[in-house]
């Protein structure tokens, strides 16, 4: 979450090079004389303006010197990051809630005539969210808002058929483990690790980048999902035979 909000601060910032910038980061003479070209040019979004810098500014000097420039020539008619928050707030509970429940059911409804549509679910919305997020990427603010909304609701659509598979393919006596180590892994390798590498990324490229990675893992995402639909009946009809 924290990603997505920088992102879109980042992103909807305004940057300029000014002298009152140039005060605050204190600048040498030397560096002055290189960042001249691009002097009270405005820039709209951090890309952009960290590729101006990178053009002037040797590579050797721009990793120390990008952060605090970045913070010191962004204008204040850039949106703030407060509302950003509430935003990006509001459309995960929303989203999230309503694709937990539609999940849930479609998964239900579909379980006749699929035995695997926990599975079929969860790889459908990974592979429906994955061009809404892509699109959030490109398409210009209010309307990238619609696009994460959408790209929000696919990638929820497995919470509750998740849920049900690790119920269904655990024996009892270990279901409250496997549901804990579940927990922890999604955690682990999800919000513990995914900043430092979205921002490792982000350093050496840019934030365009960084969350086309993210894209890279939800079409892998989908494609385990759909690997899983082969696996989920035998597995389910083994529990039993497992507690015997």
């Amino acid at each position: 979450a924290v990603t997505v909000i920088d992102y879109v601060h980042e992103r909807q910032g305004i940057y300029a090079v000014s002298a009152k910038a140039l005060a605050k980061i204190e600048a040498s003479d030397a560096l002055s004389t290189q960042l001249k070209p691009i002097v009270d040019q405005r820039f709209e979004g951090a890309d952009a303006f960290k590729k101006a810098v990178r053009g002037v500014v040797p590579a050797a000097e721009f990793g120390p010197l990008w952060g605090p420039l970045r913070e010191a020539s962004r204008t204040e008619d850039s949106p703030e990051l407060g509302p950003v928050g509430v935003y990006f707030g509001g459309i995960t509970v929303i989203a999230g809630l309503l694709a937990t429940l539609t999940g849930s059911l479609l998964a239900e409804r579909l379980r006749k005539r699929l035995p695997s549509s926990d599975f079929v679910v969860s790889a459908v919305g990974a592979f429906c969210g994955l061009p809404f997020l892509i699109a959030f990427l490109f398409v210009p603010f209010p309307y990238a808002w619609i696009m994460l909304f959408l790209a929000v609701f696919g990638l929820f659509l497995n919470t509750g058929p998740v849920n049900t598979i690790l119920a269904n393919v655990t024996p009892p006596a270990v279901r409250a483990t496997a549901f804990a180590l579940n927990i922890f892994l999604l955690h682990a390798l999800g919000d513990v690790i995914s900043p430092p590498v979205i921002g490792l990324v982000t350093g050496w490229f840019d934030w365009t980048t960084a969350f086309l990675l993210i894209v890279g893992m939800v079409a892998v995402a989908g494609a385990l999902w759909s690997l899983g639909c082969l696996y989920l009946k035998r597995d389910t009809d083994r529990v039993p035979t497992l507690l015997a």
